[in-house]
């Protein structure tokens, strides 16, 4: 049986470079395909909402949440 992995993944409300959904293994590479400015929050600050704990966060420009591919 395959194992489960999590994805992060990321959909901006507003398009950037004509795409609205983005998928990241992890946040160092979720920060090396978006910048700050186009998701609304630096690294660090979306560390310390808990984010990796909560799986999910919101903001103006973004909806960030971890998912469970099968």
């Amino acid at each position: 049986m395959p194992k489960k992995q999590d994805i992060i993944k990321v959909h901006l409300h507003h398009p950037h470079n004509g795409q609205s959904d983005f998928y990241f293994r992890n946040l160092t590479a979720l920060y090396a395909g978006l910048t700050s400015q186009v998701i609304g929050i630096c690294r660090q600050a979306l560390i310390n909402t808990k984010f990796m704990e909560k799986r999910f966060y919101a903001n103006q420009f973004c909806t960030i949440e971890v998912v469970i591919l099968n």
